[in-house]
């Protein structure tokens, strides 16, 4: 019921402003936020009112400060955020048919009853905020005077899509096309040899993958199936590597045409061991199965496993954990 009046909202033709507040996990008034306006900068560890922007108040109102002035009349608010993981600014929520009344000092703040958190694995970049003072930018203004920001409207075109559709926010956002064709490695510049693989072809296999796993990203290794949202819970969701089956040094110097088939996701466990070594290993056969053995109960067992063939290689011993680390130190030495 709450999704449907959200949408409902959410389709209003109303003025859209964004604005730029603290970051936080859940706003569920339980963390210090971080980053944001001048105020957060200037008093670390205080749990202000943006802290629970996400969480409604008594009377079902979802409450947050937006910088000083009136707004008059409904609008559409998208709360913006820096993340200090990656010091990227990302969209975290949106309040949909929000009013503003005054408070002390002339501090606005924004009330409505539907709201929508982003996930913290799904929360999209915001490139390009306009320079400026404050903590507002209007995307859409209507029937008002003064600057609008039409990377920010798309950007809200985008998310309200995103959210109104079935397939989520992540697929609208990429717009992912059936195996579609991409190009990669290209040299950005010439006097750089470095190719370099499209961030938007990840993100689409991404957005692809949580299409068709009900907003899941689950490790396409056979036999592994690690998935981040079900072991980390949101912290994880919309989390994983995405691996390119066609090595990026084999591709010719002006690079190399791939599809979204060419891409795989997979956590970070299976990537380490795919390309351990310096190789590109396929993915079936990557994890094997692990044989009984006469001397799994022997009391002797040092754990070391000398039997069998490599599967990425020829026939070869295993030595002992204590063996290894002593290989680890001397590579160690080596490359020091």
């Amino acid at each position: 019921m709450a999704a449907a009046a959200f949408k409902r909202a959410l389709a209003d033709d109303l003025p859209v402003l964004f604005v730029n507040i603290g970051w936080a996990v859940h706003y569920d008034g339980t963390e210090v936020v971080t980053g944001g306006h001048a105020y957060l900068r200037d008093h670390p560890g205080e749990t202000v009112g943006e802290s629970s922007a996400f969480t409604p108040a008594n009377g079902g109102l979802f409450l947050c400060g937006i910088g000083r002035g009136a707004v008059l009349g409904k609008l559409h608010i998208v709360f913006v955020a820096r993340d200090p993981g990656d010091d990227i600014l990302k969209a975290v929520g949106i309040y949909a048919a929000a009013t503003v009344s005054l408070e002390d000092h002339n501090w606005g703040v924004a009330q409505t009853r539907v709201a929508e958190r982003f996930p913290v694995g799904g929360r999209p970049e915001v490139k390009g905020w306009p320079t400026g003072q404050g903590m507002r930018r209007w995307a859409k203004r209507n029937s008002a005077t003064g600057k609008e920001h039409k990377a920010l409207l798309t950007l809200f075109r985008l998310l309200a899509k995103g959210l109104s559709s079935s397939a989520g926010l992540g697929s609208a956002m990429i717009g992912v096309a059936e195996d579609e064709d991409g190009f990669e490695g290209e040299v950005k510049k010439l006097w750089v040899r470095h190719r370099t693989r499209e961030r938007k072809f990840r993100a689409k296999k991404l957005a692809d993958a949580m299409k068709k796993n009900s907003n899941r990203l689950i490790c396409e290794v056979p036999d592994c199936g690690f998935d981040f949202f079900a072991r980390y819970g949101e912290l994880g969701a919309g989390f994983a590597e995405v691996h390119h089956k066609k090595p990026l040094s084999e591709a010719p110097r002006k690079g190399q045409t791939i599809r979204l088939s060419d891409l795989a996701v997979v956590c970070a466990n299976c990537h380490r061991m795919i390309h351990r070594n310096g190789q590109c290993r396929p993915l079936s056969g990557l994890i094997r199965p692990i044989k009984a053995a006469t001397h799994v109960n022997d009391p002797a067992y040092d754990g070391s496993v000398r039997e069998g063939s490599d599967a990425f290689g020829s026939t070869r011993s295993i030595a002992s954990p204590k063996a290894g680390m002593a290989s680890l130190m001397r590579e160690a030495h080596r490359t020091a």
